[in-house]
C-alpha cells in the first residue's frame, strides 16, 4: 500500500480509466504473487515436517499453518482495497473491517464453548474462522471500492513500463517493512526451543507493545498517506508540510505517555 497509494494518487488526477486500469493490474499481480507465496509456505511446512525439522509433537503446526496460510493473499488484498477507499475519502468501512478477524475469532470461541467442542476442535475452528474473516473483508471492501473505481482481474507483464514506478517504490519499502517482521519471526523461532509457553509469552508481550502502534500509529498512517499523496500529486508542498507536522505532533503526544505507562 505504501508503494501503491502515492502512484494511484497521481493516476487519480488524470482519468478514471487510467486509475482503474493501473489499480486492476497492481491488485491482480500482487494477488497472484501472494497466492504463490501461500502455496510455497504450505509446501515448506510439509517438507520441514517430513524431513524431521518439525517434530512429531509439533505436527499441528503444519496442519494449522496450511489452513491459515490462504489468509495471506486475502488480508494483503483487503489492505490494498482499504487503502484505495482511504484515498477516495472513505475511512469508516476499512476501519471496521480491521475488526472482522477479531469478531470472527470471538464468535468462533463462543460457539466452541457452547457447543462443548474439544480443545483440538476449537483450535481448528479458530483457524478456519481466520480464513473466513479474510474472505469477508475482501468481499465487503471490494464491493465498496467498486463505487469509486472499477477493478477487474487483469493479466499484465510485471515488466510493463507503466508498472516500473511501482516496483521502484515497492523494493525499498518491502526491505524496510520486512525488518520488523523478520525480527518477530526470529524471536518466536528462538522461543520455540525454550519451552511450550515461551511463544505465547513473547506474543502477549509484543501485543502489549504494539497496542499503541496499532491504535495510534496505524490510524494516523491510514489517514495521512492518502492525504500526503494527494497533496504531493498536486505539487502542494505547503499542505504536505502542514499535514506531516500535525501527524508527527499527534503521534508524539500519544505515544510518549503510552511508553511511560507501559
Amino acid at each position: 500500500a505504501n508503494a501503491f497509494i502515492p502512484l494511484l494518487a497521481n493516476e487519480k488526477n488524470k482519468t478514471q480509466n487510467n486509475s482503474s486500469d493501473f489499480t486492476s493490474k497492481i491488485l491482480s499481480l500482487t494477488s497472484v504473487f501472494n497466492s504463490l507465496l501461500a502455496i510455497l509456505g504450505i509446501c515448506i511446512l510439509f517438507i520441514l515436517f517430513y524431513s524431521g525439522v518439525i517434530s512429531e509433537e509439533s505436527q499441528e503446526l503444519v496442519y494449522l499453518g496450511s489452513i491459515m496460510l490462504p489468509y495471506l493473499p486475502l488480508i494483503c488484498l483487503a489492505g490494498l482495497l482499504g487503502s484505495i477507499l482511504n484515498l477516495y475519502g472513505e475511512y469508516s468501512r476499512p476501519a471496521l473491517m480491521s475488526s472482522a478477524m477479531n469478531i470472527c475469532l470471538i464468535s468462533s470461541s463462543f460457539f466452541a464453548v457452547f457447543a462443548d467442542l474439544s480443545a483440538k476442535e476449537s483450535i481448528y475452528l479458530l483457524a478456519f474462522s481466520l480464513v473466513f474473516s479474510g474472505l469477508l473483508q475482501v468481499f465487503i471492501l471490494f464491493k465498496s471500492s467498486q463505487k469509486f473505481i472499477k477493478i477487474r482481474f487483469k493479466r499484465s507483464d510485471p515488466k510493463a513500463k507503466e508498472l516500473k514506478p511501482f516496483w521502484n517504490n515497492f523494493i525499498p519499502v518491502i526491505i524496510g517493512a520486512s525488518a520488523q517482521q523478520m525480527s518477530t519471526m526470529r524471536d518466536k523461532t528462538i522461543a520455540l526451543w525454550i519451552g511450550p509457553h515461551a511463544v505465547s509469552s513473547i506474543s502477549y508481550s509484543e501485543l502489549l507493545i504494539y497496542l499503541p502502534v496499532g491504535i495510534f500509529g496505524v490510524s494516523l498512517g491510514s489517514v495521512c498517506l492518502p492525504s500526503l499523496s494527494s497533496s504531493l500529486a498536486k505539487g502542494n508542498k505547503v499542505d504536505v508540510q502542514r499535514d506531516f507536522n500535525k501527524a508527527l505532533s499527534q503521534a508524539l503526544f500519544l505515544s510518549i505517555p503510552c511508553s511511560f505507562l507501559f
